[in-house]
């Protein structure tokens, strides 16, 4: 009995051990960079980061005040954000919009529609819940608003119809869709690090958006069409009925994955001259996508050139003409094992291991950047993920 009852100690030890030591593991992952917080202000440009397709307790299954959401995003330094609450604009009639504190915030709309779910921003009048998605779109575009498609590729509330040319663009990573694709495993993970470390705990279920970015290329070879990113964020799941945990939280969410949005001039603190200037810039596709809880990637800049003539992302240039196009990353860059992937309407056509490059292209289509770095991961490896998706510089 005696020996049986040692074994058993033995054995409960030897778990504990293994526990505590998996537990030190995953809290100490270093999965992100903490550096100086960089200036918007740029050599030659202006790179404000935010995000778009939040909820508030002014949709019915969410949580969160604006003034409270307004005062986690200063805390985090965000520049804008910008709510869209379920088929109801109450809260710009109870004017949430405006300046809080330097967080500029816009108030749009998530529409329900019968083909998915369609994002209305830059409006103040919403009457077509009942009617057509035509119509709802043409409510948007006459009062001086636009659209984009939200939840594209989800399993449940994918887009089933058709893509009106009046709808501007659409999200390419979406953190509502990243949680419905993942693994039941890699959710498991995800809560199991989620406690002792957030970053890590969202990286486990972080993959990268393939049938999104498929769907965007496909209509980038055709057209100008934006991607963006979205947190759909309602701090709430269902558990039964109209019972709710409040999970994932705002101050949790925040800092994961932001939009990056490129102007020529800076904000001016005054509401209306800087609300067109930021949705200018977002209808425009001056705008990349990237996941600043591994490093703020503030100082990344696409661009391109034509001899006399100079691109941006969103901007359209020529075809059959030499062009150079230029990759220009953070400095200091904390991160380590980066990879530069251009792609050509959707095609992966060069791969650079490193920080800035250039390459030279003249062909009719859309070109994009994803940059890759590598993370540690648990057992001691390294997984490469995407740190930074570009919107297109077009040649037509």
């Amino acid at each position: 009995m005696k020996n049986n009852s040692s074994k058993t100690s033995f054995y409960l030890f030897g778990v504990i051990f293994l526990l505590i030591i998996s537990l030190v593991r995953i809290a100490t992952l270093p999965v992100s960079v903490k550096l100086p917080l960089p200036s918007r202000h740029q050599d030659g440009y202006y790179d404000y980061e935010g995000l778009m397709h939040w909820h508030t307790e002014y949709t019915h299954d969410a949580y969160g005040s604006y003034k409270d959401l307004a005062a986690l995003a200063n805390a985090n330094h965000l520049d804008f954000l910008i709510t869209t609450e379920h088929n109801n604009l109450l809260a710009l009639y109870d004017h949430q919009e405006g300046l809080h504190g330097h967080l500029l915030t816009l108030v749009g709309i998530e529409s329900t529609r019968k083909e998915g779910y369609l994002l209305g921003i830059n409006f103040n009048k919403y009457t077509t819940f009942h009617l057509s998605t035509s119509s709802f779109i043409s409510e948007v575009a006459q009062q001086g608003g636009f659209t984009l498609i939200a939840h594209p590729t989800n399993p449940r509330w994918h887009w089933r119809g058709n893509i009106d040319d009046r709808i501007v663009g659409q999200e390419i990573l979406d953190l509502t869709d990243q949680f419905a694709r993942a693994s039941r495993f890699d959710v498991f993970s995800g809560g199991l690090y989620y406690y002792l470390n957030k970053p890590a705990g969202f990286l486990q279920i972080y993959q990268r958006p393939v049938d999104a970015l498929k769907m965007w290329d496909d209509l980038t070879a055709k057209r100008h069409f934006i991607g963006v990113y979205a947190p759909d964020v309602h701090q709430s799941i269902r558990l039964w009925g109209r019972h709710f945990f409040r999970f994932p939280r705002a101050e949790d969410v925040i800092p994961i994955a932001h939009d990056h949005v490129i102007l020529r001039v800076p904000f001016t603190g005054v509401f209306d001259k800087d609300k067109s200037l930021l949705l200018d810039a977002i209808k425009q596709g001056r705008i990349y996508v990237s996941v600043d809880s591994l490093q703020d990637a503030t100082g990344f800049f696409f661009s391109a050139r034509q001899k006399d003539k100079t691109a941006w992302m969103g901007d359209e240039l020529p075809a059959g003409v030499d062009t150079d196009f230029q990759v220009a990353l953070p400095q200091p860059l904390g991160l380590k094992d980066i990879i530069i992937n251009v792609f050509h309407n959707g095609q992966k056509i060069a791969v650079h291991q490193g920080t800035d490059y250039s390459f030279q292209a003249m062909l009719p289509g859309a070109y994009r950047i994803e940059v890759e770095c590598g993370i540690p991961t648990f057992w001691g490896t390294k997984k490469s993920i995407v740190w930074i998706y570009s919107n297109p510089i077009y040649l037509r």
